[in-house]
């Protein structure tokens, strides 16, 4: 029931299983890769999340992996910082962020209710430049007892936050400007 890693250098042309690179740095079982995220600043870096939290970095182009300490269980989005590629943030299953800022040997669960999230990329626009700046959905409970999600920022990791719309459900962020899609 372990799915396959396939690799290739030219465009799909020739493909080759990096199953036994990957399997031999896990002696106690088969890893099974549920996600795959890749450096926004080194595109030869990629880790690989297992489905019970463990990972694995390359930053080789897959020559070579690193066993990194488990992450939080089920990261179903994991985005690197703009400036500073060991700086990651990732969302779980039961929608909790974490960040680690070692290149994922910690982790921190830094905010619970958040349903997406982005860190700011880096532009000539003050407002998109802050050095931590993210962008985050997150759940809220309207007057009327509803769930409903706001879209917030925060230069702290979202320890503390600013709702800049309401009743949003899907933002895109570029490098000048935000999307949102209300409800």
């Amino acid at each position: 029931d372990r799915k396959d890693l396939f690799h290739t250098t030219n465009f799909g042309g020739d493909w080759a299983s990096k199953r036994s690179e990957v399997d031999a740095k896990h002696s106690a079982r088969k890893l099974q890769i549920v996600s795959m995220f890749q450096d926004n600043m080194d595109h030869n870096k990629v880790i690989l999340f297992d489905r019970t939290g463990e990972h694995l970095v390359t930053t080789d182009c897959g020559l070579t992996y690193d066993r990194l300490a488990p992450a939080p269980l089920n990261l179903t989005s994991v985005f690197f910082h703009p400036l500073n590629s060991s700086v990651l943030a990732g969302l779980d299953a039961n929608r909790s962020l974490h960040v680690t800022r070692d290149g994922g040997k910690v982790w921190t669960k830094v905010a619970d209710n958040i349903l997406d999230f982005n860190f700011a990329k880096y532009s000539e626009n003050a407002y998109f430049s802050s050095k931590d700046r993210i962008f985050a959905l997150r759940e809220s409970l309207r007057k009327d007892k509803s769930l409903g999600a706001d879209l917030v920022y925060s230069d702290d990791f979202l320890q503390t936050s600013t709702v800049i719309l309401g009743e949003v459900e899907q933002f895109v962020l570029t490098r000048c400007c935000v999307y949102a899609k209300q409800t």
